[in-house]
């Protein structure tokens, strides 16, 4: 029995220890801008209301290692949330229509390849939401008792730190210019047993959903008062033909 339970507090452990290196928020910022070309936010634009909108909505996850896979992404209820404010957009006359670029199964996709897709399907701008999510998970101080039954199973011995860095721009497809630049971020942490930390899949993709859908909504507020302050020009009006 003791032999048993000396293996259980060995594995626990085991499981503490690993994957516990922090998020590297200052690499993470680095890999959004140089996926980005100069930033240049002028006052007013050639851009006529309505006009028709590209949205990319692009996810990358930075693991423990510090490497950038496809992991989490932003799904349907995130694609609701952009949508929904696009669709006021329609409906207050400053889009025509919009649409939305897939999102490609490799590293952060290329912003130029972006408004290459957009140009052909006839986007006048682009819409851009790039973020980095990263899921850590590691010991606090009462990890110490891991080993026993009861640390593990009772004691909040660990803490799972899910962060997220986003971007969101709108750019200007014939200057290639960017109208608007807003960036924010998200940390949700949870502390509980061990076991449950790094055996609970469902726990985290709350968490990770959560932390998606509350950046998300922060940086809609903050683009929809900045889209009312640029200086569109206005589409010229058909002449009237009498028959």
């Amino acid at each position: 029995m003791k032999k048993l339970i000396c293996i259980q507090g060995l594995i626990l452990l085991t499981l503490a220890f690993s994957g516990c290196a922090s998020f590297d928020r200052v690499a993470a910022e680095k890999r959004l801008a140089s996926a980005n070309p100069e930033i240049v936010r002028p006052t007013d634009t050639s851009l006529a209301k309505p006009f028709k909108l590209g949205i990319l909505l692009d996810l990358e996850t930075a693991d423990s290692s510090g490497e950038y896979k496809r992991v989490w992404n932003w799904d349907d209820t995130e694609e609701k949330m952009v949508s929904s404010y696009a669709d006021s957009l329609v409906k207050e006359g400053g889009v025509s229509k919009y649409f939305f670029i897939p999102e490609q199964d490799r590293p952060l996709q290329d912003l130029g390849e972006a408004m290459k897709t957009a140009s052909e399907t006839g986007a006048d701008a682009l819409l851009t939401v790039r973020g980095v999510i990263n899921v850590s998970k590691y010991i606090n101080p009462l990890g110490i008792l891991d080993p026993t039954i009861i640390g593990a199973l009772v004691l909040p011995g660990s803490n799972m730190d899910v962060t997220i860095l986003v971007r969101l721009e709108l750019w200007d497809m014939k200057s290639r210019k960017s109208l608007i630049s807003i960036k924010s971020d998200s940390v949700k942490r949870d502390v509980n047993t061990t076991l449950f930390i790094r055996t609970n899949s469902a726990n985290t993709e709350n968490a990770v959903n959560a932390v998606k859908v509350d950046t998300l909504r922060k940086l809609l507020i903050d683009f929809k008062k900045k889209f009312a302050g640029i200086r569109f020009q206005t589409a010229p009006t058909p002449p009237h033909t009498n028959f």
